[in-house]
């Protein structure tokens, strides 16, 4: 089962650019003529203008090219392979107010605030595309209630998002940046970000729970501002099937087993097992850490050996078993269909199935409950997930004017209509405390379940060399699952690739 944590890939742009300088070698022995690279039609607006660069005008939802690649007989496959390989292809951009603009989709009316206030804001945003609609909506909202301020959003797959920062001329940066939290050590390595704690202030920054501004913060310093409380891995489970979520694994189990029947192919537990996310919140439970005070692997202890034995223990006493590892669009049909009792993975997996929150109709088979994954029976501890919360980042550049409008747009989206709206369309925590202790959140059981969960989860650090953590995680686990290495072996070879890995990032 593939779930939907979203992997680092740190070297898929370079293996791109390798692929298509082979292409275009292979196409110039074939007699192929090659034309210079197009200008991009995706290129950022640039925060001193706030418009987008020659070559793109904003049209509502389009960025349409005025000026192309130069006339003449090209060869399309090779122009393409530049292009891609010199920049990748942003989203569109969106700028509230321009001509064909398709209205938010906020139902909420949105007062001006403040028709005196002017400005400009750029804003990059590196979202799924369920975040970045709600965003987009927040923006629009922005722009009616400061209709003096104009605020440009382009959107970006993450990995471009990154791409797009480490290329780009200081004067190039946005304004603001919105990204998971732990991309705040290849932003400040690309030095495209000031501290927002210096920026903003201690007193504006306090408004937000600490595990959410946790996401963001490297050596001693508070990089970004939180969007999100998010990220961790939760237990969702079917209420109609299971009225009360297990305190324990020992009970998981017990509460799982009776409802595997293979003629209706029912199922107990779905998990992905060999998911590294699943195995690093086992061993918090166990008290272990995959990195010490100076960011070095510590994967080679007895805690990651109890918590790989765990894993075996669940696969024998068979609480998870082959059907709970069916593909995703399996396991989803299972769970809307009442054939699912429990359901381990990230909390992006509620906004799925939000329409099942407090199901009341008769003939609705899901009534979803989320709660924080089971305490582990032999430390009598819960089982901590790491959590990495998505978040705003201010471009190195930012000041005078520009940094009182990015303050002034982060001020409003603190403002509990907001914080409802991250709540409501993208089914996400907000990050603010009152509103995470307001009734919305503590009167709402699965918005309390998962609260509760991201309260025991770890901000997931923000380091390199949690890149080379992942990498050896996944590998040694498979081998652990499948049977063909032991827990204690596997922890020694983990620690021995995780070492080689921050050796290697340390050359770059």
């Amino acid at each position: 089962m593939q779930l939907f944590y979203k992997a680092r890939r740190p070297f898929r742009l370079s293996l791109l650019v390798l692929g298509l300088l082979l292409l275009t070698l292979t196409l110039a022995a074939c007699g192929e003529s090659t034309a210079p690279t197009p200008t991009s039609t995706g290129q950022a607006a640039s925060p001193s203008t706030n418009a987008p660069s020659s070559g793109t005008v904003v049209a509502g939802d389009t960025a349409q090219t005025t000026s192309g690649a130069t006339s003449g007989a090209t060869s399309g496959a090779t122009s393409a392979a530049t292009a891609a390989a010199t920049s990748p292809t942003p989203g569109v951009l969106f700028t509230p107010g321009t001509e064909n603009t398709p209205p938010a989709t906020a139902s909420a009316t949105v007062s001006v605030v403040d028709p005196n206030a002017k400005g400009s804001l750029v804003i990059w945003d590196g979202l799924t595309d369920k975040m970045a609609s709600t965003l987009k909506d927040q923006v629009a909202n922005f722009s009616k209630a400061y209709p003096g301020i104009k605020v440009t959003l382009q959107h970006f797959d993450s990995d471009d998002l990154i791409y797009s920062v480490q290329n780009a001329a200081p004067n190039e940066l946005p304004d603001l940046m919105v990204a998971p939290g732990d991309y705040v050590a290849d932003l400040t390595a690309a030095k495209a970000l000031q501290p927002a704690d210096k920026a903003l202030g201690q007193s504006f920054l306090g408004a937000y729970d600490p595990k959410a501004l946790g996401s963001s913060q490297l050596d001693g310093t508070q990089w970004g501002v939180p969007y999100t409380l998010s990220g961790a891995t939760v237990l969702l489970y079917n209420k109609k099937l299971v009225p009360t979520p297990p305190t324990t694994w020992t009970d998981l189990g017990k509460m799982a087993q009776p409802l595997y029947n293979t003629q209706n192919k029912s199922i107990g537990l779905a998990i992905d097992v060999n998911e590294p996310f699943f195995l690093t919140s086992l061993l918090g439970g166990f008290g272990g850490t995959v990195l010490d005070s100076q960011n070095q692997p510590t994967l080679n202890t007895p805690q990651m050996v109890s918590a790989l034995t765990y894993i075996n223990t669940l696969l024998k006493d068979k609480t998870v078993r082959d059907t709970s590892r069916l593909k995703d669009n399996q396991i989803e049909y299972a769970f809307r269909d009442g054939r699912l009792g429990f359901y381990i993975g990230p909390d992006a997996l509620i906004s799925q199935y939000s329409n099942a929150i407090n199901a009341t109709g008769s003939d609705s088979k899901l009534d979803l409950g989320v709660a924080p994954l089971p305490n582990i029976d032999q430390t009598g501890k819960p089982a901590v997930p790491f959590s990495d919360s998505q978040t705003f980042f201010l471009g190195a550049q930012l000041g005078g004017d520009r940094l009182n409008t990015a303050k002034t747009f982060l001020s409003w989206l603190a403002q509990p209509a907001q914080q409802s709206s991250l709540l409501s369309e993208a089914s996400l925590l907000p990050p603010t405390t009152a509103f995470l202790n307001s009734d919305a959140v503590k009167g709402n059981p699965v918005w309390s379940g998962l609260y509760s969960e991201l309260q025991i989860a770890q901000p997931q650090p923000a380091t390199m060399a949690m890149r080379a953590v992942w990498a050896a995680l996944r590998p040694n686990l498979e081998q652990v699952v499948a049977g063909t290495a032991k827990p204690a072996a596997a922890a020694q070879q983990m620690q021995q690739d995780a070492v080689t890995g921050v050796a290697k990032l340390a050359t770059r």
